[in-house]
């Protein structure tokens, strides 16, 4: 198997069914195992500040995962690990790489760098590790095909969209919008509470502010 995004992984699920009966030790618990994956760019930031600030958000991640009993996967060389993944997609090979490495977690759960937990018990459902994730990973970001073209045809079907080229969140947004019948039955979207958002609409959020 190949840990480069460009060449897509078939039969995952066989694959790691199979290495979980050569691994029994592993199986066990194995559904409900998370790794949380996050990381940061390779070089320090322009300001000291941020890189204090980057590693007391890593320290608060590693507060959760001891307290979940979940594996945290840190990796520093996003930006580097392909030549066109960068800015919003510079998570999906790390992404894949977690699940290639860590085969015997079922949930990939990616929490950006600047990101932090405000609720230290909370629990979520996440990203399963299984074909599905493997395949939706090779349908979005700037190796799929006619990528230059898609910035243009999300701006035309989102009015609010303000990047000029196509995004993460864009990209699966459209797929939802476009292809329902083949993605709805394998995605739940959370509406009845604030899952993660921008420091500044939380802080300005009366319920959020109620609840602290």
């Amino acid at each position: 198997m190949s840990y480069s995004i460009e060449k897509p992984v078939k039969d995952w699920d066989e694959k790691r069914k199979e290495w979980l009966k050569r691994h029994p030790s592993f199986a066990a618990g194995a559904r409900d195992r998370i790794v949380l994956v996050t990381g940061s760019q390779p070089k320090p930031c322009k300001n000291p500040i941020g890189d204090h600030l980057l590693l007391r958000f890593f320290k608060n991640k590693v507060d959760y995962c001891r307290i979940h009993g979940y594996d945290i996967f840190y990796n520093n060389l996003l930006l580097v690990l392909h030549p066109k993944m960068g800015s919003f997609w510079a998570k999906l090979p790390v992404v894949k790489a977690a699940m290639l490495t860590h085969l015997e977690a079922e949930w990939i759960w990616w929490v950006d760098s600047d990101a932090l937990f405000t609720d230290m018990e909370f629990k979520l459902p996440l990203e399963r590790n299984c074909q599905w994730s493997m395949d939706l990973i090779n349908t979005m970001g700037p190796i799929s095909k006619d990528y230059e073209r898609w910035g243009r045809i999300q701006r035309s079907t989102f009015k609010d969209k303000v990047f000029p080229e196509s995004d993460d969140q864009s990209a699966l947004i459209y797929l939802l919008y476009t292809e329902k019948e083949k993605y709805y039955d394998h995605i739940y979207l959370e509406g009845e509470f604030y899952l993660e958002g921008y420091w500044v609409e939380i802080i300005g959020n009366e319920e959020f502010r109620s609840s602290s």
